[in-house]
C-alpha cells in the first residue's frame, strides 16, 4: 500500500491494489455492479460469468430506471442469480462490490426497509 498526498486534499489516502481472483476448479465467477447517474436517477446493473480459467461464459445487462445506488446492487445480484438459474450454473461463486447490499442479505433486512422486497427474492434464489 502507498501513502500519497495530493494539495487539493486534505489528508493522505491510501492505495490498495485490487485483483480478480479465480474461482475453485469446477466453479463459475459472476461479479455484478451496478451504476447510478445522480442527476436523474437513472440506474442500471450488469455481470459476467467466467469459468475456474478466466474465460469469459457470459454475462448480462438491465436497465433499472430511478432507483438508489443500494438498489442497483441488489438489482444485479439478483439478476445474476436470474441468470445464473436459466442457464443452469450450478456452482457458482457471486462476487459484489457493495458490503451494505452483501450485509442485508446475509444478516438480514428489516421488514420496512426500502430493500426488503428486492433482498427477499434475492434469499429465495440463493
Amino acid at each position: 500500500m502507498a501513502e500519497t498526498a495530493y494539495p487539493h486534499m486534505e489528508r493522505p489516502y491510501t492505495s490498495i491494489r485490487v485483483g480478480w481472483v479465480f474461482p475453485r476448479n469446477g466453479w463459475i465467477k459472476c461479479n455484478t455492479d451496478g451504476a447510478l447517474i445522480p442527476q436523474n436517477q437513472q440506474a442500471g446493473c450488469g455481470g459476467v460469468f467466467r469459468d475456474e480459467s478466466g474465460t469469459w461464459l457470459s454475462g448480462f445487462s438491465r436497465k433499472i430506471g430511478s432507483c438508489s445506488a443500494l438498489m442497483t446492487e441488489l438489482w444485479g445480484i439478483l439478476s445474476a442469480l436470474q441468470a445464473a438459474t436459466e442457464k443452469g450454473y450450478r456452482k457458482v461463486c457471486f462476487e459484489s462490490d457493495s458490503a451494505v447490499a452483501i450485509d442485508l442479505i446475509e444478516k438480514g433486512c428489516p421488514q420496512n426497509h426500502p430493500c426488503a422486497s428486492i433482498v427477499s427474492r434475492i434469499n429465495r434464489l440463493k
